[in-house]
């Protein structure tokens, strides 16, 4: 949608015509058919624009941190739509990253733990009857999609 391509068969009143032309412009420069995008906002401010969901960019902020200490913001690391990185790194370095990181833990990243905060374990269900370990590794494997993080691997970073 963010490309301008609408969806078939669906028809958008006016003022969400209206507002989609409002959003299709403010999110142009970070948004590319081919490409994952990685660019410079305010000083300090880099973001990796995947646009691939916050459990795929969450999979891949875990993999970037486990293969290149230092690339990703620690403070706040992704969302939907990006992952944030620290203020000097280059589109160059997140491509060598990603490059490591199929290396050392495949294509789709199958090896990676995603980081699980410790309010999310709490509002496990039953978390008190497992160990730390397994609550941790349950969560986060649930909150992990490697195939749009694997998808996102296979695009070229710009």
């Amino acid at each position: 949608m963010l490309l301008g391509a609408d969806l078939p068969g669906v028809s958008l009143t006016k003022r969400a015509q209206e507002r989609l032309v409002l959003v299709r412009a403010e999110h142009e420069p970070t948004v590319s058919a081919d490409t994952s995008l990685v660019l410079r906002h305010d000083v300090g401010q880099v973001r990796w624009w995947t646009w691939a969901g916050g459990r795929a960019n969450g999979l891949l902020a875990a993999a970037l941190s486990t293969v290149a200490p230092g690339v990703v913001d620690e403070l706040e690391r992704y969302d939907n739509r990006y992952v944030k990185l620290k203020g000097d790194v280059t589109a160059g370095a997140v491509r060598s990253a990603m490059n490591e990181a199929r290396e050392q833990l495949g294509a789709d990243l199958a090896d990676v733990q995603t980081v699980v905060s410790e309010e999310a374990l709490k509002q496990l269900k039953f978390a008190d009857l497992l160990p730390p370990d397994l609550a941790n590794s349950t969560l986060g494997a649930r909150s992990a999609d490697h195939l749009g993080a694997a998808a996102v691997l296979r695009r070229p970073v710009g």
